[in-house]
């Protein structure tokens, strides 16, 4: 057990403690933290801001104690894990790719601000990816040791995998609601399906060829389909929407980059908002979203898009511009070449061949459980087979 982890079970005693020390002076109210005495308070606020760096610092002070190297050999890459090199390359062109069209695009650039949408998406990708490492009883999945590494847990190209799954499919939406039909949740719904089209065939080869490893018995990754847990395209499809809302919500409103970047920012705890919902409806268990969550997201965000419902949440500006002519014939042949890339991976390689290195979860004794966040068990530690045959 972890110092961090032992300093964290410590302070939710004090606070709990805390809260039963101070009662309320009126029979049946609510206790409150603004109920408690200044001083009283500060210790709460002092416990929080002790519990949130013990979690970071958990996470980063064991960075060089990993197996990973920030730049590993080209040459034993393409020896040990091919694939994975290729897929490497590929979304490094891709961002470079998105960053030239939203530097060129002429047609009123300010107003599609795709410098935005750009920048955005590899920012609001990256917190999202390190909230879920972060939080204890949380984080399932690890990535596999890439040629160009930031750090163990996030290979150069993450963020590039982001841009592309969110920056295409935002700009595309916009073009068939915003500047046309003005219906921002529609806009969004839209982004969220073409954004699950774009990852889905990307997640399919990564589960195949171990670019990542998940988590062993982890309930939100349970659920799976070709390999792929429900829990992972469902997020693909809630993350997206709720990225596309919030940057139209600060569009609408005339906000400035920066304001609406930190808006953008908001992407993730809205989707867990927004999966949450999504799993009721698919009759799964919260916490536990599978195939049949996928499947409900996509009818009800299908239902949207042609339902356009004209709810004004939010004041919303008029399409002052139409884009009728279409995308440069270069951004077709990206997409096509996407896809392409990814079928050709998926048959010239084969993953007995593959070795992945990097972090992986750690192996443990068989009879240890975690409890996560909403009260569901899993093993921390992964099993070697010697101990599943001795079970």
């Amino acid at each position: 057990m972890s110092e961090a982890y032992c300093n964290r079970s410590r302070n939710a005693v004090l606070v709990k403690d805390l809260h039963l020390s101070v009662q309320p002076e009126v029979e049946h109210a609510k206790p409150s933290v603004y109920d408690l005495p200044p001083e009283a308070r500060n210790i709460v606020a002092a416990v929080c801001s002790q519990t949130v760096r013990s979690i970071v610092s958990d996470h980063f002070r064991e960075y060089d104690k990993w197996p990973w190297l920030r730049i590993s050999s080209l040459e034993k890459q393409l020896q040990d894990h091919p694939s994975f090199v290729v897929g490497e390359a590929l979304f490094l062109i891709l961002a470079a790719f998105s960053f030239l069209h939203a530097i060129c695009e002429s047609r009123d650039g300010e107003f599609r601000r795709l410098k935005l949408i750009w920048v955005a998406t590899f920012i609001v990708g990256t917190v999202n990816d390190y909230i879920f490492m972060l939080l204890p009883v949380v984080d399932n999945f690890w990535q596999a040791q890439a040629v160009l590494m930031l750090t163990p847990r996030m290979p150069l190209y993450i963020p590039c995998v982001y841009n592309a799954f969110m920056y295409w499919p935002t700009v595309a939406a916009a073009r068939v609601f915003c500047h046309r039909r003005q219906c921002p949740i529609a806009e969004a719904s839209l982004a969220g399906l073409l954004a699950g089209l774009f990852y889905a065939p990307y997640d399919m080869c990564g589960a195949k060829f171990l670019w990542w490893t998940w988590h062993d018995t982890d309930p939100g990754v349970a659920l799976r389909w070709l390999g792929v847990p429900g829990g992972s395209t469902a997020w693909t499809l809630t993350f997206t929407f709720c990225f596309s809302l919030l940057l139209r919500w600060g569009s609408d409103a005339g906000w400035g980059m920066l304001r609406s970047l930190a808006l953008a920012c908001w992407s993730t705890p809205l989707m867990l908002v927004v999966l949450n919902v999504c799993t009721v409806l698919g009759w799964d268990r919260i916490g536990m979203p599978g195939p049949r969550t996928v499947l409900a997201t996509a009818l009800l965000f299908s239902a949207i898009c042609v339902w356009k419902p004209g709810l004004k949440v939010w004041p919303q500006r008029s399409a002052t511009m139409h884009l009728f002519e279409p995308e440069h014939w270069s951004v077709r042949f990206a997409m096509v070449g996407y896809f392409f890339a990814l079928i050709l991976i998926g048959s010239a390689f084969s993953p007995e061949n593959q070795v992945s290195t990097g972090v992986h979860q750690e192996f443990g004794p068989c009879d240890a459980t975690d409890i996560d966040l909403l009260g569901l068990e899993r093993k921390p530690a992964a099993q070697k087979l010697t101990d599943v045959g001795q079970l």
